[in-house]
């Protein structure tokens, strides 16, 4: 059926351990100018959904977030939230304007695994 099943006392255990917050894009560009105003900092649209739904949570608990990206991955973005647009570190400044590199593989999972298993290191 594809269906799984938890335990009642398993969904409890992980609610008390865990929470979710749902961000709009109001509220990711509004994570991305509170960044920037209260700490200097630009951020990604990624990041600052992380930084809203810490910001959201309830309590003084300390509360850590991580950044998943540069700023200029997404500039229009951050552009558009704060007015700023971020330029790339000189090492990658020609980001935008690389070849992409890929490799197209079969909706198989004997065939990705075993892509992945001659690509790793052991």
């Amino acid at each position: 059926t594809r269906r799984m099943a938890i335990p009642t006392d398993q969904l409890a255990g992980a609610h008390a351990l865990f929470s979710s917050a749902r961000i709009d894009n109001a509220g990711m560009s509004g994570a991305m100018r509170w960044a920037q105003d209260r700490c200097g900092m630009l951020i990604d649209p990624h990041t600052a959904i992380g930084l809203a739904a810490a910001l959201a949570e309830p309590g003084d608990a300390p509360m850590v977030t991580l950044a998943t990206a540069h700023p200029a991955k997404f500039r229009d973005a951050v552009e558009r939230a704060t007015g700023r647009r971020p330029t790339l570190p000189a090492r990658l400044g020609n980001l935008f304007t690389r070849a992409e590199a890929f490799d197209v593989l079969p909706a198989d999972l004997a065939a990705i695994e075993a892509y992945v298993a001659q690509r790793t290191h052991t």
